[in-house]
């Protein structure tokens, strides 16, 4: 049995989706508790967009922290924003239980504000962020029933396996040919799997065999012929040894025109190129540098020169941690803000620098924009 289960392993079909499937895979943590503290900054870099558009998007920069106790449904999000080194806005919102909801303005009101529900609009935390059964194990089972099903409702003749210096290359070519085969394939090999589609039900809570006699329906409309005429897309992924996948390529055609997209992973550092007509269009890079708790992850897009942008993410995530009690006893429901609290929060708003400066900088933009709209000169230029 161990054989067999590690032969059916080695096969092209199980190497290629397995070794997909393996880089989208969750980090399993049980946890009662947690907290995440981070921030984001965005810079963008173009020669091609107007220095008022750079000026409003690359002086914000934003912090911001979330404790969580999911077995209470208490949660703590705290936020804390700057335009051009000035404050702009901090505040914090407090889930706490079915049907509570606060928020405070820091530096703006002195009390929290108890967001009321009604009939219409009610606020079920739990219903909001526990709306699945997304557990841990039926996530993995999840994951493995898709999996599987992709498998076997693929054949090992659709696939090409050969050697590429160290790593093992494998092509699969999806075209009319095949595909109504394979999603004919898919919907009924999830039909039969007991096991898969009672996860369904268990996640989701949804009737999965209702949803898939009504997929079957469906599909029976649909005809091998309607696929005549459809792009070729051929995909190539490179594993190593270990079956891990290290590069990932599309290729296809756009009339007529080919359009290939390649993906490279290293350990920390996961980089998109696409290319049209040979031509690299766009460049995606995502680099990740952890240093004790605190990870830095340092997205950079770049398009042919013409526009570049650094989104940097810092985050520390921690678990098993103590929350402590939030004390929202001095709040007061929106509905009771009287004409005197709503006219000091607009003031402490008006009067606020980050405000001014971010309002004035939309205004320069604003108005940059009509100047080179009514020159016939574009914002971004291409």
């Amino acid at each position: 049995l161990v054989f067999k289960q590690l032969s059916k392993n080695s096969t092209p079909k199980s190497i290629f989706v397995n070794s997909i499937f393996d880089k989208v895979k969750h980090e399993k943590k049980e946890s009662n508790s947690f907290s995440v503290d981070g921030s984001i900054k965005l810079n963008i870099n173009s020669d091609q967009l107007d220095e008022s558009m750079l000026n409003l998007i690359n002086k914000l920069d934003l912090k911001y922290s979330v404790v969580g106790d999911t077995k209470d449904s208490n949660y703590l999000f705290m936020i804390d924003s700057n335009y051009d080194n000035s404050k702009l806005f901090s505040g914090k919102a407090f889930i706490g239980g079915e049907d509570k909801l606060y928020v405070y303005l820091t530096n703006v009101f002195d009390k929290w504000i108890k967001i009321d529900s009604t009939e219409d609009t009610e606020i079920d935390t739990k219903a909001l962020l526990n709306n699945f059964n997304l557990t841990d194990e039926n996530i993995d089972k999840l994951i493995d029933g898709l999996k599987e099903n992709i498998i076997n409702s693929l054949r090992n003749d659709y696939f090409i396996k050969e050697k590429v210096d160290n790593l093992t290359k494998i092509t699969f070519t999806l075209n009319e040919d095949n595909i109504y085969d394979i999603i004919d394939n898919f919907i009924n090999n999830c039909d039969t799997d007991t096991k898969f589609k009672e996860t369904i039900k268990d996640t989701f809570g949804v009737d999965s065999d209702y949803v898939f006699e009504e997929l079957k329906k469906s599909f029976k409309e649909v005809k091998k012929e309607d696929f005549k005429g459809m792009e070729e897309f051929k995909f190539t992924s490179y594993v190593d040894k270990n079956k891990e996948l290290k590069k990932f390529v599309i290729d296809t055609k756009s009339e007529g025109q080919p359009i290939k997209l390649e993906v490279v992973f290293n350990d920390n550092n996961t980089k998109l190129d696409v290319y049209m007509m040979g031509v690299k269009f766009i460049s995606l890079e995502d680099k990740k540098n952890k240093d004790n708790d605190t990870t830095t992850e340092t997205i950079s897009f770049d398009m042919m020169g013409m526009l570049s942008f650094d989104l940097v993410l810092r985050y520390s995530v921690k678990y098993d941690v103590d929350m402590d009690k939030v004390d929202v006893s001095n709040y007061i429901n929106a509905s009771e803000l009287t004409e005197s609290d709503i006219n000091t929060i607009e003031e402490k708003l008006s009067n606020n620098e980050g405000i001014t400066k971010l309002l004035q900088a939309i205004q320069n933009m604003a108005e940059n924009s009509n100047e080179m709209f009514n020159s016939g000169e574009q914002l971004i230029d291409f």
